[in-house]
């Protein structure tokens, strides 16, 4: 059976499928060109190619009878075409060599704004995150500046500690792979008693001494300790407010409450504010 389709009230074109459907979730319509043969199919295919060619947006098209009478619904707005073929094989149910064209509905301008203007603003969320503390929990609250602190003391440590050498003071940055480095390489010279290769930071690369290794590794280890005991004392702090005004009042220059900063000092013996 054939179907006879017409483009913007214009030109005309058999077809031997014409299926609405969807695709995506988004209404679309899959047309079917049948021929006996490949040659044929080749030959068509440049013309069907040319009419659904990309970029190609339907004003209106309907399918309609010898006498051109409207048979269908008319769709507007379809483009986006893709066309594939078949040819016969030994699993296909027909002899034919077919041509689809698959055509998707198309945003209007005023949906493709919309749907643009929530893109941007995820994106936006992403990079600029707002927080709306008035919508949040005191307990959220709490969680939020536990890791504000956190993230800006752990930023500190990362920058890393100097370390006073035999051949003069020496920094060295401690990023999770800087602490793991140290701690590797200290161990290594340590049971093999041989120098191994490190550097500090914008220093080229030498052997440092079981003794130096050794000494850089309690350096900064003890470094990294305090300052994770500092991230603790401060959320202890902020968990034992009681109110969010409380909570968003502290920073990670807030001097510490007496009883924790006593806490720290019998520890560690650090005045943690110079440090900072």
């Amino acid at each position: 059976m054939k179907n006879i389709i017409r483009f913007n009230d214009l030109t005309t074109m058999e077809c031997t499928n014409f299926t609405p459907t969807l695709i995506d979730n988004v209404d679309a319509l899959i047309i079917e060109f049948h021929y006996p043969d490949f040659i044929t199919m080749n030959e068509q295919s440049v013309t069907i190619y040319q009419k659904f060619q990309d970029g190609f947006a339907l004003k209106k098209l309907e399918l309609i009878d010898e006498q051109g009478k409207s048979v269908s619904a008319a769709y507007t707005g379809f483009g986006d075409a893709i066309l594939s073929i078949q040819t016969p094989d030994s699993a296909s149910r027909t002899k034919d060599y077919i041509v689809f064209v698959q055509l998707k509905k198309l945003m209007d301008i005023e949906n493709k704004i919309s749907a643009l203007n929530i893109v941007v603003e995820k994106m936006r969320e992403k990079i600029d995150p707002v927080v709306d503390f008035s919508k949040m929990s005191l307990e959220d609250i709490q969680e939020h500046k536990c890791k504000e602190i956190q993230d800006i003391i752990q930023k500190f440590i990362e920058e890393g500690a100097d370390v006073e050498l035999p051949g003069g003071t020496e920094h060295f940055s401690l990023s999770p792979l800087d602490q793991l480095n140290i701690a590797k390489l200290a161990r290594r010279a340590e049971l093999l008693q041989l120098p191994v290769p490190y550097h500090s930071d914008k220093n080229s690369c030498r052997p440092y001494t079981p003794e130096e290794m050794s000494l850089i590794s309690l350096v900064t280890d003890t470094f990294i300790t305090q300052f994770t005991t500092l991230i603790n004392a401060y959320n202890v702090w902020i968990r034992r407010c009681t109110s969010p005004e409380e909570v968003l009042s502290i920073t990670a220059k807030s001097e510490l409450p007496e009883d924790l900063q006593k806490n720290i000092d019998s520890l560690s013996g650090i005045d943690f504010y110079n440090e900072r």
